[in-house]
């Protein structure tokens, strides 16, 4: 997770001194995924394997599919 965080991170930090607008951007919007997906991890070390599991299954799971989800329909809209 920590090295796709860091494209997004990168590229916004690049446009954050240029751009007032980089709360809208992409990379904007899909940090913040990662991010908040990385805070229920960091909340999760202290559980047990299968409360583990199903607090993944609760909490991060949908913010995959959310994830996933956002880049697709974004699929075309932005230069690789």
């Amino acid at each position: 997770r920590s090295h796709t965080r860091r494209g997004f991170a990168d590229v916004v930090k690049a446009a954050g001194k240029k751009d007032l607008n980089i709360r809208e951007s992409i990379a904007y919007k899909i940090l913040q995924l990662i991010q908040t997906m990385s805070r229920y991890e960091e909340e999760f070390i202290k559980l047990e394997p299968v409360e583990r599991l199903a607090a993944h299954i609760h909490h991060v799971l949908p913010l995959v599919d959310v994830f996933f989800a956002y880049l697709k329909s974004k699929e075309g809209s932005v230069a690789p």
